[in-house]
């Protein structure tokens, strides 16, 4: 579904505006990206690299 009008929805339902809706949306994406980011990098520190007797 497209951003804007998931942005209309959401704004239907909160009672504000969708262009405030869409301005929220730099903030998530950053904050997805850093989570995605994290789970990465605590995933990457578990993994015991191949070749290696630990």
């Amino acid at each position: 579904m497209p951003v804007e009008r998931n942005a209309q929805l959401i704004a239907g339902v909160t009672e504000r505006s969708h262009r405030w809706v869409a301005s929220l949306l730099p903030e998530a994406a950053v904050r997805l990206v850093e989570d995605s980011l994290n789970l990465i990098r605590a995933l990457l520190l578990e993994v015991q690299p191949a070749g290696t007797d630990w």
